[in-house]
């Protein structure tokens, strides 16, 4: 399709295949067939006579009267001033070429569908799910909803990612230590702080902090721009709406920070998001 031969494709030979198979391919067969088919739009055809021909690799039509096909469309070009060799050129037509086209946008389509279901459908579903059950909101729009989906998938991969890196941790610990008991209160005391802190982080991060910055954006922001449009509409302040667009604000603000030059936000985030040292003092 870009213009360029590759012998291993007419060769028929699967991609997996390739490199086994090396350089020499002149044994095996060709699965295709070729055609002299126009170069470009403007290129020069005969009224009435097909545009294609069946070729051989060389360009050298296969039968008698596409041979004499093939010197009327270069005799036309000639009379016209134009270059036949650059009027037309000789493709490869795979063999099943209509078949894996529709299986190429088979698949795309099915990688779309399955792309469109992880991140849209699935956090809505488990977002409904997840309001449903914690607040008994069953009716709760489909923006919150996806929302807290995408927040609860991020929460459990987080869960994974800290239950596999303690779990490093206390094997390389165990590893070193003297005794064989296991200290089951340091256990206790380690994981209740680890919890404790987890559990307050998760409310301020993806409760208090962005319920204040939605706060603050509807306050300094929305509220005044509803009274200069329509000056009776008396301020009423949604909370949903307001942790909504402050989740979405300080997503965005913190991706912004990871490309910005180091800066106070960037230093207080990498200080709050390291662990104290007191807490590996006895790994």
């Amino acid at each position: 399709m870009l213009g360029k031969r590759a012998p291993e494709e007419e060769k028929g030979v699967p991609f997996w295949k390739r490199a086994e198979e090396g350089p020499p391919l002149n044994g095996l067969p060709i699965d295709g067939r070729y055609y002299r088919v126009p170069a470009t739009e403007h290129t020069l055809v005969l009224e009435g006579q097909p545009e294609h021909i069946e070729t051989d690799a060389d360009g050298v039509a296969v039968d008698e009267h596409d041979r004499t096909l093939v010197e009327l469309q270069m005799a036309a070009a000639r009379k016209f001033g134009r270059d036949p060799t650059a009027d037309y050129k000789v493709i490869f037509y795979p063999n099943h070429f209509k078949l894996r086209l529709v299986a190429f946008f088979a698949c795309l389509w099915s990688a779309s569908a399955a792309v469109i279901w992880v991140a849209g459908v699935l956090p809505i579903r488990i977002g409904r799910l997840a309001l449903a059950r914690a607040f008994g909101l069953r009716d709760a729009h489909d923006a919150y909803s996806w929302l807290v989906g995408l927040y609860a998938l991020w929460a459990v991969q987080m869960a994974r990612y800290i239950v596999s890196r303690e779990r490093r941790r206390w094997k390389k610990y165990l590893s070193t230590r003297k005794r064989r008991r296991f200290p089951v209160k340091l256990f206790l005391y380690h994981t209740t702080g680890m919890f404790a802190r987890l559990i307050v982080a998760a409310i301020s991060i993806f409760g208090i902090l962005p319920l204040l910055l939605g706060l603050v954006f509807e306050v300094y922001l929305v509220i005044p721009l509803k009274y200069a449009v329509r000056p009776g509409v008396p301020a009423a302040i949604r909370f949903w709406d307001c942790w909504a667009t402050g989740m979405l604000w300080g997503s965005i603000l913190t991706q912004a920070q990871r490309y910005a030059p180091p800066n106070v936000i960037s230093r207080t985030f990498d200080t709050v998001s390291k662990t104290p040292q007191s807490v590996h003092g006895y790994y």
